[in-house]
């Protein structure tokens, strides 16, 4: 398994859900309706890719849009 490939698993498992987890803490915190700001609509497309540069991981293909 390529290392590419894992922390491309990885992003999908775990990145995503926290990103969700803590926009949609922001808007309650915040008082923002649900849907007003397209944050909040959290459509989030699935990483992409993940590739190695170096010893960084750069993430790419993460969309935060709204509905």
């Amino acid at each position: 398994m390529r290392l590419s490939a894992l922390f491309s698993g990885l992003a999908r498992r775990f990145v995503v859900p926290i990103l969700e987890w803590v926009l949609t803490a922001y808007a309650v915190t915040t008082g923002i309706p649900r849907g007003s700001f397209p944050v909040i609509a959290l459509k989030v497309s699935v990483v992409s890719h993940v590739s190695e540069v170096g010893q960084s991981v750069v993430i790419r293909g993460l969309s935060l849009g709204g509905a």
